[in-house]
């Protein structure tokens, strides 16, 4: 008879996670031990450790229970294969015993190298183990993980690549895939501070083993001006075959046509990777300046203008002499870094590549150039790039740019008056930085700006339309104490009567139901006006017709279909979708409530200068809505001292007689109402002075400060009529 030795510990050499011969090994094990065993379990039941004896006639589990169980690894075994055997209770009870080990972080992560992610997902997911297998087998996997993104263990591994040992190299290959993305990351770092060229040769080929997942991060460090980088990336990309590096990589003498192309195609909405069940395409960026990767997800016209935009800075390489595509080039660098870091963000807030900054600097000078890039964007419909080149011609100081020799209004003006918030705000910054003297081609509509966002300070409008005023009033209320200024309708006629008086609208909720012209009537007036064009619109469906609203929100971007909601907080969940959807043109509050900051304090300034050509009267009007906006009300009190009319003089004593109103503004509003009748007299009627007297006898139960506003205001009163 022939014997064949088996060891019943599990050998270092099998291959990590080959579950096959792992099996295999300890159904040979279990094998062994039952033919070793010269016992039955009932001879070697310890009854303490195995109180469930129940079937003392099964010589598998007996075997399993022979075995040694000394390591962490060898219990997890017995945990494993009893498991199989469906002895549930008995896996649990070894479970247990390896909780109480207090196993380290280090520990759990060589049992994952042990036994394999797909042992430790079985493990996991076992029902017979409920809640123990999961934990044991997540805490082992969360350990494993933060060990396979270690740096330092990432460093050695990468320096084990060029080891002379075949099994050491080998070995480093399995590790860094296993870490997966991170491990990519850090190869591209390392290849970034390689000179040597062996060693980057080795980092090279790791990567190019690493596909799928390097090939992404490898396109992005296409943009990078490290020539050892780029030339390893290109030679990883061309090895690769990969068809998106085709037109990044072409010689010369095809490149310029294949990039033209592309671009065009990116441009006309062919998504540049595949989308996922969101509609959206995630992308790779490489920064130089810190040797990072990040990875970022956007909808998929933004990605097409993003991957365009890396296409047309190639393209520029190839010639920097033409001056149209340094232009294409530009417009669009310039939407896809305000894309990325924010619309709202300033030129000097966005770092820039290499490229974009140098050809920046040489617009702060060129005035032609500048204006040319304003009409590129204007007329590309890009407002990133729009706003950028809007803030270099402010920067310029040079307010020739404002005037046209046909008497045209310039692509400034055009800029202002156009339907884009943002674009319209950068356009009145960089006009009034330019601080023109004398009247320019369209001047008359600055004061109108400045009166628009003046008024945009407010909390954000949510506008309701519902066959049944009371539903859309009930919706309305909920909203308002969200913080939302609600206006409801009951009618379509009434709601577009809202959305052109909303400056700072921010969606639209709108009942299916909602009546004649009827539903798509409605919404294609509502993504016709410049107020709602890009705003969400929640479509609310009657009981019945919910499949019919989801099927026309399809048809449309930024819209989403809903029951009708009962309760406030389905209201509440349908406005955080709305918020989620926001189109990236619609400002912020927080943008909404600084543009206001700004266009009062440019009336100020204005009010504060001699009569010049722009018509200040009709602003004193902004100045009493925005008084009682709170973020709004010290700035709007301070420039209401500067407006010689009645009207302002009255606004200013009114504020100061509210006892609702805080103390402290109050105060300051009886202040800038002594400095107007200083500088203008006193303007009130004899009947309006009057009821502040009337204010002051009816203060005797008034609190002190509010008795000493009241006898200032009848102190400069008083003081002035002596004076006349």
């Amino acid at each position: 008879m022939a014997y064949v030795m088996i060891s019943t510990k599990n050998p270092s050499s099998l291959a990590k996670g080959n579950l096959k011969v792992r099996f295999l090994w300890m159904a040979l094990s279990v094998c062994a031990a039952i033919l070793t065993s010269g016992s039955t379990l009932a001879e070697t039941r310890d009854t303490d450790q195995d109180p469930s004896f129940y079937r003392d006639q099964n010589p598998a589990v007996a075997a399993v229970l022979q075995l040694p169980r000394e390591t962490p690894g060898e219990r997890l075994q017995a945990v494993i294969t009893l498991a199989d055997l469906g002895e549930a209770e008995l896996a649990t009870k070894i479970l247990k015993e390896l909780a109480t080990l207090d196993l380290t972080a280090d520990q759990r992560a060589v049992l994952v190298s042990e036994f394999g992610t797909a042992a430790m997902l079985r493990l996991a997911r076992d029902p017979q183990l409920a809640a123990d297998g999961a934990l044991f087998a997540d805490s082992c996997m969360a350990a494993a993980a933060q060990q396979a993104r270690d740096p330092d263990r990432l460093a050695t591994l990468i320096h084990d690549l060029g080891s002379p040992s075949a099994e050491i190299r080998q070995a480093a290959r399995i590790d860094l895939a296993d870490a997966g993305t991170v491990a990519v990351e850090s190869l591209l770092k390392a290849l970034a501070q390689e000179t040597n060229v062996s060693r980057r040769r080795y980092i090279t080929q790791a990567l190019i083993a690493l596909e799928p997942l390097s090939v992404g991060p490898l396109l992005a460090t296409l943009t990078t001006e490290n020539p050892h980088l780029l030339a390893s990336a290109s030679e990883a990309l061309k090895a690769l075959k990969n068809s998106q590096a085709a037109p990044l990589l072409a010689s010369p003498e095809f490149a310029e046509l294949l990039l033209l192309q592309e671009i065009n195609r990116y441009l006309q909405g062919v998504p540049p990777f595949r989308p996922d069940a969101n509609h959206q395409i995630g992308l790779w960026f490489w920064e130089d300046a810190t040797a990072e990767l990040s990875y970022e997800r956007y909808d998929q016209p933004e990605a097409c203008i993003l991957w365009a935009a890396r296409l047309a800075e190639q393209l520029v390489r190839l010639d920097p002499t033409n001056a149209d595509s340094q232009r294409v080039a530009l417009v669009l660098g310039l939407e896809a870094a305000k894309l990325r870091h924010g619309y709202e963000q300033p030129l000097s807030k966005i770092p820039l590549g290499k490229y974009l900054a140098n050809t920046l600097a040489s617009y702060r000078d060129d005035a032609q150039a500048a204006t040319q890039l304003l009409i590129s964007a204007l007329d590309s419909n890009y407002p990133g790039a729009a706003t950028a080149a809007c803030e270099l011609l402010g920067g310029l100081g040079d307010a020739s740019v404002l005037y046209t020799p046909d008497g045209q209004n310039s692509p400034l003006v055009r800029a202002l008056i156009g339907p884009n918030r943002r674009v319209s705000f950068a356009a009145l910054t960089a006009i009034m930085t330019l601080n023109p003297q004398k009247p320019f081609p369209g001047s008359s509509w600055v004061p109108k700006a400045l009166s628009r966002f003046a008024k945009g300070g407010g909390p954000p409008i949510a506008l309701v339309a519902m066959p049944v005023i009371q539903s859309a009033a009930s919706i309305g209320g909920h909203l308002a104490a969200l913080g939302y200024q609600a206006d409801v309708a009951n009618n379509p006629k009434d709601l577009i009567h809202f959305v052109r008086q909303s400056d700072s609208l921010q969606f639209v909720l709108v009942d299916l139901a909602i009546g004649s012209p009827g539903i798509r009537e409605l919404i294609h007036t509502l993504r016709s006006l410049p107020q709602s064009s890009g705003a969400p619109i929640a479509l609310l469906a009657p009981a019945g017709r919910l499949a019919e609203a989801h099927q026309l929100a399809s048809e449309y971007d930024r819209m989403v279909a809903f029951p009708r909601p009962q309760t406030e907080s389905t209201v509440a969940s349908i406005a955080q979708t709305m918020n989620d959807t926001l189109d990236r043109d619609l400002c912020s509050s927080k943008e909404r409530i600084a543009q206001a900051e700004f266009a009062l304090a440019q009336l100020g300034h204005l009010l504060k200068q001699p009569p010049g050509f722009y018509d200040t009267e009709p602003l004193a009007k902004v100045l009493t809505n925005a008084l009682y906006e709170p973020n709004l009300t010290s700035d709007a009190i301070e420039n209401l001292a500067w407006v010689g009319t009645a009207e302002s003089q009255l606004t200013l004593v009114d504020y100061a007689s509210r006892g609702v109103l805080p103390i402290e503004s109050r105060q300051v509003a009886a202040a800038a109402f002594a400095e107007n009748v200083r500088k203008y007299g006193i303007l009130l009627t004899t009947n309006e002075i009057v009821r502040q007297y009337d204010h002051y006898n009816a203060s005797d139960t008034s609190d002190e400060a509010t008795y000493r506003v009241l006898s200032g205001i009848l102190d400069t009163l008083e003081s002035r009529r002596q004076v006349e």
